[in-house]
């Protein structure tokens, strides 16, 4: 996978690192999507202290899109790492896992890393003097010792170490990127409300209400609300194992009509001022803040509705995605 050190690289180049086990991704049943929680948090207004203190992001420097081989192609791989998550997106199938970081580099400028629920250490890093390249490392097959707790400092040991080497994207392909460009952008925004969020409930919501107002002018539309939607689906899908290409492309095949339909719903529910749009303060209005605790419990009710609403949209769109491919 990716460009390997010679010495150190695997023998078959075409194998995807051990160390990553995208072969073993275990993905749970109830969606725990950052995108659902942060929608549902905007939608009642339980905010976004919750959202900030449940957050533990990868770190900034692996944040991007990694190609393993070349960044042209569509059925070239990927991996995509954004905020508390690394996708794996090879040949329009997509699957993801969370990913825990440490904050703070080790002095080589490794980063400590593991999946969630996952023993197994990983260390990352950009190599000094090429930031365009993303070094993973991970305890070697035949090492015999999974519970390294230092990285492999400035010159790891072959007979430890297993290396890998991936370059940064620009961008996804075209055809990936028809297929995962608003959840990616959807992304990219929540990164970069997770200052704000830290500064409490009220500036949280402004900048989680941000990143859905496509069209800057402080009120959301059908469209944009649908949009919210739309993401809020496909990463839920692909978190609960439905990543498929063609569950994909009929997820969004289906969600087009279907979510302007619960878009204006939540519009006619909370547009006082009857101009066919949201504005915070609307979704506010004679809402508080509750403790996070009381969020996590009424987001975990509220999951369980939308994954079983989740789970016949799939279905459906799993069969339109496959009447659609054959088609094409």
């Amino acid at each position: 996978m990716g460009r390997g050190n010679d010495a150190i690289a695997p023998q078959d180049a075409s194998l995807k690192p051990k160390c990553l086990k995208i072969e073993e991704l275990h993905l749970k049943q109830h969606s725990h999507s950052m995108f659902l929680g942060a929608i549902l948090a905007i939608s009642t207004l339980l905010a976004g202290d919750a959202f900030a203190e449940t957050r533990t992001s990868v770190h900034p420097d692996l944040r991007g899109i990694w190609a393993m081989e070349s960044c042209m192609g569509n059925d070239a791989g990927f991996l995509v790492m954004r905020g508390t998550m690394l996708m794996m997106i090879e040949g329009g199938d997509a699957t993801a896992q969370r990913l825990v970081t440490d904050q703070i580099p080790e002095e080589n400028g490794w980063i400590k890393s593991q999946f969630e629920d996952d023993v197994d250490p990983l260390f990352l890093r950009r190599v000094a003097g090429n930031p365009d390249t993303l070094e993973f490392a991970g305890p070697a097959a035949d090492s015999g010792d999974n519970s390294m707790t230092m990285g492999p400092g400035p010159n790891p040991d072959p007979l430890l170490w297993e290396m890998w080497q991936l370059d940064s994207c620009p961008a996804l392909p075209l055809g990936q990127q028809a297929l995962y460009g608003e959840l990616l952008a959807v992304l990219d925004g929540i990164d970069d409300a997770e200052t704000a969020c830290i500064g409490g409930p009220e500036e949280c919501a402004t900048a989680l209400f941000a990143i859905a107002d496509v069209h800057p002018d402080g009120v959301l539309t059908v469209a944009e609300i649908s949009r919210m939607l739309r993401v809020a689906l496909q990463i839920g899908a692909i978190e609960q194992g439905n990543g498929a290409a063609d569950v994909q492309i009929g997820m969004i095949a289906a969600s087009f009509p279907l979510a302007p339909i619960l878009a204006k719903a939540l519009v006619s529910s909370f547009d006082y001022d009857g101009d066919n749009a949201l504005s915070l303060d609307e979704i506010m209005q004679d809402r508080v803040v509750l403790p996070s605790s009381d969020m996590s419990a009424l987001l975990a009710q509220a999951e369980v509705r939308v994954s079983e609403m989740m789970t016949t949209l799939e279905t459906r769109g799993s069969d339109l995605g496959r009447l659609l491919m054959m088609l094409r």
